[in-house]
């Protein structure tokens, strides 16, 4: 166990992807990394203003930071020697690394999207919309979606910036996301529509209007469900490749989420179509750094009286999520049918096992509503 002393709040840290550093950003303007073996610090970095944010590239090589006086630096960890600054002359925010850490692509207010190139910190795009909001990249790192306040779904492609997608909505886009194995693009609007796009011709394959805002469509982890959420309480679940034919779903009607040290844990809905049944969990990063999980949480269901109805349930498919700061992503759990009609009729408890073995509970998980 380690005890670091700052001279002022610990605004983010984070891990690198092997595990051999961390990073904290401070209010006491500092940059500070810390070896894990022994925990010595290795490198101290001071600015004038606090540091947010720090991120480690997805090979390691690389870490960028955000400070305070609308700046960001890019560092190289086998020296710790700073590779890229950059001023920007209003608030910078989501330093973003692409999958193969080749680029950083960064926004700040007024509606700027810079794309660097890490390496070298060489600008290689640089964008003006009239409002603008979020960004992602592809799986594969062969494109970057853009959406914002302008009614504009935005998809470059990497090798030339050319771009791909140009979709007008009829109001704001919220946060474009793409499937795991990048073969699909979801977006949702303020115009109360969710599209989707295939990205091997970015023809649009479904549409659905909804009664409400569309805020952040989220693909589970194996690339089998896509989760909607909207204004108008309803949350929806649908088949991948999409029908855009809704599950039946029976929607929590209280639940207590599980917290663990940042992450949020919340049960939502039973989902269910014929002989298939799903157990659907929303995973939440309320910290101000990011969290990987190298493997996903298991569960086991419980009733009032805490007798178990279920053994330990694996979310289906993926690994290694990582969740940015604010970032959440759901965790569909298969389920036999008479675990399902348990969960229906008494289950008050869920119980998560974390990949390093701690747990948490969720409490009085009822579900009462069905949404058709």
């Amino acid at each position: 166990m380690a005890r670091k002393k700052f001279g002022g709040d610990v605004y983010s840290t984070t891990f690198s992807p092997d595990g051999q550093y961390l990073a904290v950003g401070s209010r006491d303007n500092t940059l500070r990394v810390y070896r894990i073996s022994d925990w010595e610090e290795v490198v101290r970095k001071k600015f004038g203003s606090s540091v947010y944010s720090p991120t480690f590239s997805p090979d390691g090589r690389y870490l960028a930071a955000r400070i305070g006086d609308n700046t960001f630096r890019i560092y190289r960890t086998a020296d710790w020697q700073e590779v890229t600054h950059k001023e920007f002359f209003i608030r910078v925010y989501r330093p973003t690394f692409s999958p193969d850490g080749r680029y950083l692509a960064a926004g700040s207010r007024k509606g700027y999207l810079h794309v660097y190139r890490t390496a070298d910190g060489e600008e290689v795009m640089w964008k003006k919309f009239a409002s603008f909001d979020t960004f992602t990249f592809s799986p594969d790192g062969r494109y970057l979606a853009a959406g914002g306040g302008d009614g504009v779904l935005r998809v470059y492609r990497t090798t030339d910036w050319e771009v791909v997608l140009w979709e007008r909505f009829d109001w704001l886009v919220y946060t474009p996301t793409f499937s795991p194995d990048g073969r699909y693009l979801a977006a949702g609007s303020k115009d109360r529509t969710l599209r989707v796009y295939r990205t091997a011709d970015w023809e649009e394959v479904a549409r659905k209007k909804f009664g409400d805002y569309v805020f952040s469509p989220a693909f589970s982890p194996d690339g089998r469900y896509l989760v909607v959420r909207s204004d108008d309480n309803i949350l929806r679940v649908y088949r991948m490749p999409l029908s855009l034919e809704a599950f039946t779903i029976y929607v929590a009607a209280r639940s207590v989420p599980a917290r663990v040290e940042g992450l949020v844990l919340t049960p939502l809905a039973l989902f269910s179509s014929g002989e298939e049944n799903y157990y659907l969990v929303e995973v939440a990063n309320e910290s101000s750094e990011s969290v990987r999980l190298q493997d996903l949480p298991t569960i086991q269901l419980y009733d009032q009286s805490g007798v178990p109805v279920s053994g330990k349930l694996s979310p289906l498919g993926g690994d290694n999520l990582m969740l940015e700061p604010a970032g959440f992503a759901y965790l569909t759990f298969k389920l036999p049918n008479e675990v399902a009609e348990a969960v229906m009729l008494r289950v008050h408890n869920v119980k998560f096992t974390l990949p390093d073995g701690r747990e948490a509970e969720a409490k009085y998980v009822i579900f009462s509503k069905k949404v058709q």
